[in-house]
């Protein structure tokens, strides 16, 4: 009876899900001490970069999103597929090649594929769809190259300037502009990197990004929906250069300063969300 019990079906499961879970612990592990200063990297970027700030809650919000299709992935048959090695491997030469270049974001990208390849080893081709936009959205969390950042940063500053200044004039006041300088008169604006607007624009992608996924609508729509988050920017962060060169013109350069010039940057963010 001993040998009959050890033999059994229940042991032989508990068995397989016991090398599963220490395989799928052994990969992670594996992960995270390869891709430790990529890691490091993304936090230091939520950390010191206010354009990505909301950077750390997106590994929060793909977990959510996992979590939510939990009955679903407990009831996938545990499947694999070929293109799991591909992904692996692919994931892999990526990560060679950050390491080589100390280029963070080819690594940055390179765990995206490995976390994938992790979807595919155990779920298969079908059952890794379900894990495919909490991976995806995971995108947003990543910093841009820098040379696409100052180049989009500063065609942003130019179109909001030219924007911003079309503002002020609809409003009466005389105005001139210089390059990203709005010229009063009596005082000068400078608009500089930090009113480019790509923090208002990454983290509205990003919930654009998700209001879509939940969306029941067609999938064009989506996409609509998600692109018309960057004219929704750029015209809102327009509007609040606008607006800030009005109340420097009737009450000082004040109104460009410290906490109102803050506040005005969140109620700007505010009704882009309810746009």
């Amino acid at each position: 009876m001993k040998n009959i019990e050890l033999n059994s079906p229940d042991t032989n499961q508990v068995a397989n899900l016991g090398l599963l879970i220490s395989l799928l612990l052994l990969y992670c592990g594996l992960c995270y001490w390869l891709f430790d200063a990529a890691i490091m990297n993304l936090v230091g970027a939520w950390n010191g970069r206010p354009e990505y700030s909301h950077g750390m809650l997106v590994p929060g919000i793909s977990a959510f999103l996992i979590w939510q299709k939990q009955n679903e992935i407990r009831a996938l048959p545990g499947a694999t597929s070929k293109w799991a090695v591909m992904c692996v491997f692919l994931a892999a030469g990526f990560y060679v090649i950050g390491e080589l270049t100390t280029v963070y974001l080819i690594s940055q990208y390179a765990l995206l594929f490995a976390l994938y390849g992790l979807t595919l080893m155990l779920f298969g081709a079908r059952g890794s769809l379900l894990f495919l936009v909490p991976i995806l959205i995971l995108v947003f969390m990543i910093p841009l190259p820098n040379f696409w950042q100052k180049n989009l940063s500063a065609e942003l500053q130019l179109i909001s300037s030219e924007i911003g200044v079309l503002v002020i004039r609809a409003m009466g006041i005389s105005v001139l502009l210089e390059g990203n300088i709005i010229d009063l008169g009596t005082l000068q604006l400078q608009v500089a990197e930090a009113c480019n607007g790509l923090r208002y624009l990454f983290p509205l992608m990003t919930f654009g990004f998700l209001v879509g996924y939940f969306l029941c609508a067609p999938m064009w729509f989506k996409a609509v929906l998600f692109f018309s988050t960057i004219p929704i920017t750029v015209l809102m962060n327009s509007f609040r250069i606008g607006v800030i060169g009005i109340l420097v013109e009737f009450w000082g350069i004040e109104m460009a300063q410290g906490f109102i010039h803050d506040f005005e940057g969140w109620i700007v963010f505010m009704l882009c969300l309810l746009v």
